[in-house]
This record gives structure tokens, sequence and C-alpha cells, in this order.
């Protein structure tokens, strides 16, 4: 699972200490968490979602397929986009 924590808490000036106490974890487990070593329970991802002021938790945690498929996404449109640009006909006639 990956996540915006690191990213999102330093936008706010927090520092890994500060959310952790918030959060009620360590900062060892809250480091472990942004860099992808720890996956935290429900209960921990709901405190730093209400500490962050995040509104849903997807908008803090995603799954690495998720950011595949979302890449993969942009390439075809990409793709697309080159080829209206080549006045390539991206959708011919059947």
């Amino acid at each position: 699972m990956k996540n915006k924590v690191k990213c999102l808490r330093q936008q706010r000036g927090m520092s890994q200490q500060e959310l952790a106490d918030l959060v009620g974890v360590s900062r060892q487990t809250l480091s472990s968490l942004e860099n992808g070593r720890y996956n935290p329970s429900v209960i921990t991802s709901y405190k730093i979602v209400k500490v962050l002021e995040i509104e849903h938790i997807e908008d803090l945690f995603f799954l690495e397929e998720e950011v595949s498929i979302s890449l993969k996404k942009n390439e075809l449109l990409l793709t697309k986009h080159e080829l209206k640009h080549k006045n390539v006909n991206i959708n011919p006639a059947k």
C-alpha cells in the first residue's frame, strides 16, 4: 500500500514526532509508514486522516496497482492526444 502521509504532513508544517503524538503511535512507526514498510490498521489510518484534515481515506492511502493503472490510462490518453495531433483517425468507421 502506498500513501501520501509524508507529503501532506510536511505541507502542514508538522514533524513526524508531532503527527505521531497526535495519532498515538511512535515516531518510528510513522517513519516506517511513510516509507512504505508498514501498513497501518484501519483505526490508525482513520486517526491520521482526521489529524491531517483529509476528507477521504482514499486521498491518503492507495494500492500500488491503482498507481500503475492510472499511469497506463494517462499514457493511453497521451497516445490518443499525440495521434490526434498527427491527424490520425483514432475512431475509424467499421
